[in-house]
């Protein structure tokens, strides 16, 4: 699995690099059904200079599809920690119909 973090416009304090690795090690569990060689996880967190606000942005490239994500928040934590709230939601939605669970459910 490829991960790149890059940043902009900003310089993320040591607790949200940690908060990123906790993430990133988070959806490397729920991503172990794919070949890690196969996988690309890139993550850019700036700060957008008219607003002051921060921007994350988290693209994750399967196999078979490609889930993107991108959240503005006042704080550079909350917004690392949004984007990939919305990004586990989005991949649990993918690999439930991986596993047919939407047809299941019409039976």
């Amino acid at each position: 699995m490829h991960v790149s973090v890059l940043t902009r416009n900003v310089n993320l304090p040591d607790t949200v690099h940690k908060n990123l690795d906790r993430k990133i090690a988070r959806m490397k569990k729920r991503l172990v059904h794919f070949n890690p060689d196969l996988i690309e996880i890139s993550i850019v967190v700036e700060q957008v200079r008219k607003t002051g606000e921060y921007r994350t942005t988290v693209n994750c490239r399967l196999p078979m599809r490609t889930l993107r994500v991108e959240e503005s928040e006042s704080n550079e934590t909350k917004s690392v920690n949004r984007a990939f709230d919305v990004l586990e939601r989005q991949l649990d939605k993918f690999l439930a119909r991986l596993r047919h669970e939407d047809e299941r459910a019409r039976d």
